[in-house]
């Protein structure tokens, strides 16, 4: 065992007899029906394809409103960082704030990375030898506003601003193959293994395939609608959730790219005795040229757990998952097991079982706020490709 993974250890080790026996979460009193709590803590993270990493989250959220007249909204806020033993970093700022005397709600994310990003093909069944890893910085701003229509439902308009250097700054597809050379290879990416292409290959790479001094924006804004009737909003227990929104990426909003994205999220939970099966359906699409980080993939700690973040990736991706979240059964400790199926297509042709993935797992919960379920979590996800390990702050969905 390395030093580093040793200090890690040790580290984490360290954190948990330090908080042994304490309370996790602070309130502070806004008025005779509302709480704002605030908890956190040094965390390790880990992903099976780039070791640990060493981070600090903290979370502030609401508590104890006896009256919530916009469909259970609550404030939320959450301050991350982290990096990890390849001096990968990682900062983002997550925040959702009801507006309740206008029945309006503000959500807002705000990402700095820079992080590898993996590429391994649009075909059906790329190969995962055949890895090419893109190193870019990464700036993302992604604000939605929202307005209450009839209970439960409101329609809103989202806006994205993101920035990238040192990234893909052409489309994957189409490409004249006989402009790369080894000579780009080596000054633009790097390969974790020998690769070659071939006039026949199905592994496109891009005609520009890495820009280090120029800047690129993706600028996106559209329409979004939101029914939401799940409770509580940290650890539902019962309800149904459906968010689609679709956002049109043009060079006359001062995007470098044109492209459009349609996402739709549908969540369910039924819950007996504290024990909850919670679903979820994800459909996302991309239409036109749109960079390599906006097409849908597979892979990661929120969704196909089990598999190598961006393992699968094309335009199109539907996807099923479903988890059973056990009730606490011993000091803060729970547990919960998992399924999850997606197919990435490029058109319905590619629509056939043998494209279709399954991933499987199980893991474990620390709640840090037991009534209200704020959860650190370990799991473990297997698939036709081996397991994935993942430590993390939230749940997956």
């Amino acid at each position: 065992m390395s030093k580093r993974k040793l200090f890690f250890l040790l580290f984490i080790l360290y954190c948990s007899i330090h908080l042994l026996g304490r309370e996790y979460a602070i309130y502070y009193p806004v008025n005779d029906s509302l709480k704002i709590g605030i908890t956190g803590a040094p965390f390790i993270s880990y992903y099976s394809e780039v070791g640990f990493g060493l981070g600090l989250s903290i979370i502030s959220y609401e508590k104890s409103i006896k009256k919530r007249d916009f469909y259970k909204q609550d404030f939320f806020l959450r301050l991350s960082a982290d990096i990890t033993e390849e001096g990968e970093f990682e900062l983002s700022i997550k925040n959702s704030t009801p507006i309740r005397k206008y029945k309006q709600n503000l959500t807002s994310l705000l990402e700095y990375k820079k992080r590898t990003i993996k590429y391994y093909g649009k075909d059906q069944n790329p190969s995962n030898k055949e890895e090419i890893n893109f190193f870019p910085t990464i700036y993302k701003f992604i604000c939605n506003w929202e307005r209450q229509i009839v209970p439960r439902i409101r329609l809103g308009i989202v806006c994205d601003i993101s920035g990238y250097k040192n990234f893909v700054n052409k489309n994957l597809n189409n490409i004249d193959q006989s402009i790369i050379t080894n000579e780009i290879y080596k000054e633009t990416v790097s390969l974790s293994t020998p690769f070659s292409i071939s006039k026949n290959s199905d592994f496109y790479l891009t005609q520009y395939l890495y820009d280090k001094t120029s800047f690129f924006r993706v600028v996106g804004l559209g329409p979004s609608i939101l029914y939401n009737s799940k409770e509580p909003n940290n650890f539902p227990l019962k309800g149904f959730y459906y968010h689609n929104h679709v956002l049109f990426y043009n060079k006359l909003i001062y995007s470098d790219y044109n492209f459009i994205t349609i996402n739709q999220d549908i969540q369910y939970y039924i819950s007996w005795n504290s024990h909850t099966i919670a679903s979820q359906i994800i459909s996302q699409n991309t239409f036109k040229d749109c960079p390599l980080d906006y097409y849908p993939s597979q892979g990661g700690s929120t969704f196909m757990r089990g598999l190598k973040i961006n393992r699968f990736i094309d335009d199109h991706l539907f996807g099923i998952q479903s988890e059973y979240r056990s009730p606490i059964f011993f000091w803060r400790l729970s547990m919960v097991g998992f399924t999850s199926t997606a197919i990435s297509y490029k058109s319905m042709d590619d629509f056939y079982i043998s494209n279709v993935n399954v991933t499987y797992g199980f893991g474990g919960r620390f709640a840090l706020d037991k009534s209200e379920r704020i959860n650190a979590r370990v799991d473990i996800g297997f698939s036709k490709e081996g397991y994935q390990l993942y430590l993390k702050f939230g749940e997956a969905f």
